[in-house]
C-alpha cells in the first residue's frame, strides 16, 4: 500500500473529529472532581519532568520497570513536562494526554478513510471515542495513556514499508513509544514476524528490512543506550538480562496467583470492549490467506498476548496491553468490511453498533479500574485535603511527609507532587504548631472521639498500636480536627515536645534519600558507635547498596530511656517495584530490654513497611522512646514473627519469603 494524497474535505472532517473526541473527553473525565490524582510512579515522572525543564537535570532513562532497570530513553519526560513548562498547571499535562488520544484517533480516521474505506475509519473512531477501557486508561494518567498516537503511527508506517523511509520513521516511533512504556516491544517483535515470513522477500532483503526497523529504534533510543553502555560504568548488584519470564513469574508470586476478583475484572474487560473476540476470529478466517496485514497483526495479538497474561494476575496491570487493544480495535474496523458475505456483515455492524451505542450512554460493562485506587485518590479530594493542611499548619512537604499518618493508605497514593503543588497556591497559616496529623476518611468515626478518653477506644481500628496508646495515655493530643469532604483529619501535639518522633505512611517512593553510612557487611550485622549507643542493619539482596540496608538506631539516654530511630529505604514504601532490589515489611515489630535481673517487651507499632498490616502500617523514617526496666542492659532485640521480604537475586530473580527476624545489641561496656 502507498499513503495517497488527502483531499481538502478529509482534512476538514478529521480537524472536526479532533475537536469532537476533545469535547467529549472534557465532559467525560477532564474534570478535577473525578480526575485520580497522580499515582505513586506519575508522580516520580512529573517531578523528573520538572528537573529537566526548571532545574536542568540531565537524565538519561525512562521510568523504572517493575523488575529494575529503566525504560530506554527520557522521551517522557521531555513530553509530559512541555506542556506544564509553558503552563505552570497540572491540568495542561492531563490536557496533553487527552489531545493525544484525540489526535491519534482523528488521525487514524484520515488514513483508514483514504486507504480502506469510510466505513472502516468510522467504525474505528467511534470505537475508541468509546472504549470504556481507554477512557479508564485516561483517567488513571498512566504513561501509555500517551502511547497511542505514536503507536498509530508506527503501525501505518510499518504497514505502508513499501518506502525504507516508512520503515524508519516505524521505528523511530516505536522507540520513542518504548520509552513511554516497555509493552511496546511487542510491536518490534510483531514487525519481525511479519517481514520474515513474508513470500515476496530473500531473505537478505528481509534481514536488511529487520536491520532497518532495529537500527531506527536503537536509534530513536540512542541517548539512553550511549549512557548505559560507554559512558555509566556497569552495575553488578543485579542483572536484568533475563528478566522478561522473571518478573512475570514474580507478578504471579507476589500476587499469588489467580484469584476470583482477578478473573472477573480480566472478563469484565473483555466483554467491555466487544471487539476483541470478533477480531481474533477474523484474523483466524483471514490467517491462512498470508495476507500482509493478518500476518503483522498475528504477531501482534501473540507477543502482545503475553502482557494480556499479566492482567490474570492484577487488574492493576492494565497499562501492559494497550498494544493488545490497539491492534485488535484496528484490524476489526478494517477487515469487517472486507467480508463477503453481507448478511454477515451487516449482522456484526448492528451488534457493533449496538455496543458502542451502550458504552457512550454508560450502559456498558465497565471493568471496576478505579477500585485499584483510594477512593480519596482524586485530584479534587487531594487539593481539598491539602489546602486544609497548609492553611491549618503552613507545613512544607518534607515536614508532612515525615508526621501524616493516613488509615487506609493506598500504595499508589502519591502527595509528592500534587502536595508542593497545591500548597504553592494556598495561603499559610503559621499562627498555630502542630506535631502531627491523622487522617481518617470522611465521617470515619464522630469527630468528639479524637478528645474524649470514653470514646477513644472506637478509634483502636484505625490506628497503629503506639498512636493509639500515645492517645490513650495523653502522651499526644487532637489540638484542632477539621474535615473536607474525603477526609477528617485530627492535628496533633506532643505533651512533651523535647521527645519529636517521626510517625508517617505517606513514604519516601523512588525518592528516599539515604543519610546512613552503608556498611561494609553486605548483609546484616551491629555497629556499636559508643557504649550507649549501636546501629543494628538488614539486608537482604546480598551485595552493599544504599537500597538494600534497614537501620535500627538505639541510644541510650541519660534518664533511663531508649530512643529507637528506624530508617532505609526497603521500608520507606508501600510497593515492591518502587525499590526494586529489596522491600520489607515487618509485621507487628517488638522491642525486648534485656537487664541482668528483668526484661520487657515492647510492641514498636503495628507494622513497618509493606506488610500484611499496610492500613495501618507506619513506613521508615520512624522513632519511638521507651522507658527501660534498668540504666544499663545487656541487650536490645529487635525481633517479628514474621518479616517478609520481597527481593531480587541475580542469579533466581525476584523471591518472595516470610520469615521471623531477630537482631540483638549485645552491649560491650
Amino acid at each position: 500500500m502507498k499513503l495517497k494524497n488527502f483531499k481538502n474535505y478529509d482534512l476538514v472532517i478529521s480537524v472536526f473529529l479532533f475537536l469532537a473526541a476533545l469535547v467529549y473527553y472534557k465532559f467525560t473525565f477532564l474534570n478535577p472532581e473525578i480526575l485520580i490524582s497522580p499515582n505513586t510512579y506519575q508522580s516520580r515522572d512529573l517531578k523528573r519532568a520538572v528537573d529537566i525543564y526548571f532545574n536542568h537535570v540531565s537524565i538519561w532513562h525512562g521510568p523504572e520497570l517493575s523488575g529494575g532497570g529503566f525504560s530506554p530513553g527520557p522521551f517522557y519526560y521531555y513530553l509530559i513536562g512541555l506542556p506544564y513548562y509553558l503552563s505552570k498547571s497540572l491540568m495542561s499535562v492531563y490536557w496533553l494526554e487527552s489531545l493525544l488520544a484525540a489526535f491519534g484517533i482523528s488521525f487514524l480516521w484520515l488514513v483508514l478513510k483514504r486507504q480502506y474505506s469510510l466505513g472502516a475509519a468510522n467504525l474505528f473512531y467511534l470505537i475508541f471515542l468509546s472504549s470504556p477501557f481507554y477512557q479508564s486508561q485516561l483517567l488513571a494518567f498512566v504513561n501509555p495513556s500517551f502511547q497511542i498516537l505514536f503507536l498509530f503511527i508506527s503501525i501505518i508506517c510499518f504497514l505502508n514499508r513499501s518506502r525504507i523511509w516508512y520503515l524508519v520513521f516505524a521505528g523511530i516511533f516505536l522507540g520513542l513509544t518504548l520509552q513511554m512504556h516497555v509493552s511496546a516491544v511487542a510491536l518490534l517483535a510483531a514487525y519481525a514476524a511479519a517481514i520474515l515470513s513474508g513470500r515476496d522477500e530473500t531473505i537478505k532483503q528481509k534481514l536488511k528490512s529487520i536491520a532497518i526497523v532495529s537500527g531506527a529504534v536503537a536509534l530513536s533510543c540512542s541517548y539512553y543506550l550511549i549512557y548505559k553502555f560507554l559512558i555509566l560504568p556497569p552495575d553488578p548488584s543485579y542483572d536484568i538480562s533475563k528478566g522478561f519470564f522473571r518478573v512475570m513469574h514474580s507478578f504471579l508470586r507476589i500476587q499469588n496467583g489467580l484469584s476470583f476478583q482477578s478473573l472477573t475484572n480480566f472478563a469484565r474487560m473483555f466483554a467491555s470492549e466487544f471487539y476483541i473476540i470478533p477480531a481474533v476470529a477474523l484474523l483466524a478466517m483471514n490467517f491462512k490467506k498470508q495476507n500482509y496485514e493478518s500476518r503483522f497483526f498475528a504477531g501482534i495479538f501473540i507477543f502482545s498476548g503475553i502482557f494480556v497474561f499479566h492482567l490474570v494476575a492484577a487488574i492493576g496491570l492494565a497499562r501492559h496491553i494497550v498494544p493488545f487493544m490497539v491492534a485488535c480495535g484496528l484490524y476489526y474496523s478494517i477487515k469487517i468490511f472486507q467480508i463477503e458475505n453481507s448478511k454477515l456483515k451487516q449482522s456484526i455492524l448492528l451488534l457493533s453498533g449496538f455496543a458502542i451505542v451502550f458504552n457512550f450512554m454508560g450502559w456498558g460493562i465497565r471493568p471496576d479500574f478505579k477500585s485499584a485506587f483510594n477512593s480519596n485518590s482524586t485530584l479534587s479530594a487531594q487539593q481539598q485535603f491539602i489546602q486544609k493542611v497548609v492553611e491549618t499548619t503552613g507545613w512544607d512537604f518534607a515536614y508532612f511527609q515525615n508526621h501524616s499518618y493516613f488509615y487506609g493508605i493506598d500504595s499508589f497514593e502519591d502527595f509528592s507532587f500534587t502536595y508542593p503543588y497545591f500548597a504553592s497556591r494556598t495561603n499559610k497559616n503559621n499562627s498555630r504548631h502542630f506535631n502531627g496529623l491523622i487522617a481518617l476518611p470522611a465521617k470515619t468515626v464522630p469527630v468528639e472521639v479524637f478528645n474524649d478518653l470514653k470514646l477513644t477506644n472506637s478509634l483502636k481500628p484505625y490506628l497503629p498500636d503506639n498512636i493509639y496508646k500515645s492517645l490513650l495515655n495523653r502522651e499526644i493530643e487532637c489540638k484542632q480536627v477539621e474535615e473536607t469532604p474525603h477526609f477528617q483529619i485530627c492535628f496533633y501535639t506532643f505533651s512533651d515536645e523535647a521527645k519529636p518522633r517521626r510517625w508517617a505512611n505517606v513514604g519516601f517512593p523512588y525518592d528516599y534519600r539515604a543519610t546512613e553510612s552503608v556498611p561494609e557487611d553486605s548483609k546484616a550485622g551491629v555497629r556499636q558507635i559508643s557504649e550507649n549507643e549501636a546501629v543494628i542493619y538488614s539486608n537482604d539482596c546480598g551485595y552493599s547498596h544504599s537500597e538494600c540496608f534497614v537501620f535500627f538506631h538505639l541510644k541510650i539516654l541519660p534518664a533511663g530511656e531508649l530512643k529507637l530511630e528506624v530508617t532505609g529505604a526497603p521500608v520507606s514504601s508501600f510497593d515492591p517495584y518502587n525499590f526494586p532490589r529489596w522491600t520489607w515489611g515487618i509485621s507487628e515489630p517488638r522491642l525486648l530490654i534485656t537487664c541482668e535481673e528483668t526484661s520487657e517487651e515492647h510492641v514498636i507499632t503495628s507494622g513497618l513497611g509493606l506488610t500484611d498490616y499496610n492500613r495501618r502500617s507506619l513506613s521508615a523514617p520512624f522513632d519511638e522512646y521507651y522507658k527501660m526496666p534498668c540504666k544499663s542492659p545487656k541487650s536490645i532485640t529487635i525481633k517479628s514473627d514474621s518479616a517478609s521480604s520481597i527481593l531480587i537475586l541475580k542469579s533466581s530473580g525476584k523471591h518472595f519469603y516470610s520469615l521471623p527476624f531477630s537482631m540483638s545489641w549485645e552491649r560491650r561496656q
